[in-house]
């Protein structure tokens, strides 16, 4: 994968291309180097890979891993959810109707395909992306919750093809994100994320309330619609996924 490093890295005007064969996460080997953002660590395997809310991400050989970091901004709430659209926009040219899923999941099906996780460290914000790529089949404890690009199309992926295609996009679509805001981006998330009913959670007066997400504005704001039918509008930073 040197190859795709030195294209990335001279293509992006990023700082620094690291690729190791196995990290423990590439957020925890980001996070430690002393680099200009934007820089860029992937491999080919974690050993504590990791999704929000300190679940695991299974890493195992076979999946695509990787932590942009760039500097922090003033809507970067955002950056998780729009970093799964920019990741769903890569990989649609592979796979059709794949699902967007609040805030940080792309589903194919009801099983998930990709998971963003966006992490602050003083002035740098690092995008942690995992997708599951030539993995041929997946354990017991995944099976009917993940799958794998190559169990979708039925072939396996050149892994140096697709992260060369893949993080132009994310590159782009943050500085994007940075110069022009959320609200540039809006009216596409907004078609994605209503497509399907979203489960969503939110502390509202010192209580957790589940519902499902029935709008998202330009502003940031989203409408959440309870498991009681009352309607809350609240900034869309403050929710968490519901329950799978």
């Amino acid at each position: 994968m040197s190859l795709s490093a030195v294209e990335l890295k001279q293509d992006l005007g990023l700082s620094l291309v690291e690729f190791h064969e196995e990290v423990s996460s590439t957020q925890e080997v980001a996070r430690k180097l002393d680099a200009e953002p934007p820089y860029l660590v992937y491999a080919r395997r974690q050993t504590t890979g990791r999704g929000r809310l300190g679940r695991s991400w299974h890493s195992e050989d076979g999946g695509l891993y990787l932590t942009l970091v760039i500097e922090r901004f003033r809507e970067d709430w955002s950056a998780t959810i729009t970093s799964t659209y920019l990741i769903h926009k890569a990989l649609s040219c592979y796979v059709k109707n794949l699902i967007l899923k609040w805030p940080n999941d792309l589903l194919y099906g009801k099983v998930k395909l990709a998971g963003v996780l966006a992490e602050a460290w003083g002035y740098l914000l690092g995008i942690g992306v995992g997708v599951n790529v030539n993995q041929e089949f997946l354990n017991d404890e995944l099976e009917g919750h993940a799958t794998s690009l190559r169990s979708i199309c039925g072939k396996l992926f050149d892994m140096d093809e697709l992260i060369t295609g893949l993080v132009p996009v994310l590159v782009k679509g943050l500085c994007e994100l940075r110069l022009k805001g959320f609200g540039y981006f809006h009216p596409f998330i907004r078609q994605l994320l209503l497509t399907s009913k979203h489960k969503v959670r939110v502390k509202y007066k010192s209580k957790m309330v589940s519902g499902f997400l029935r709008d998202l504005y330009p502003d940031g704001d989203a409408l959440i619609q309870t498991r009681k039918g009352s309607s809350i509008r609240i900034n869309a930073g403050q929710l968490l996924g519901g329950d799978t």
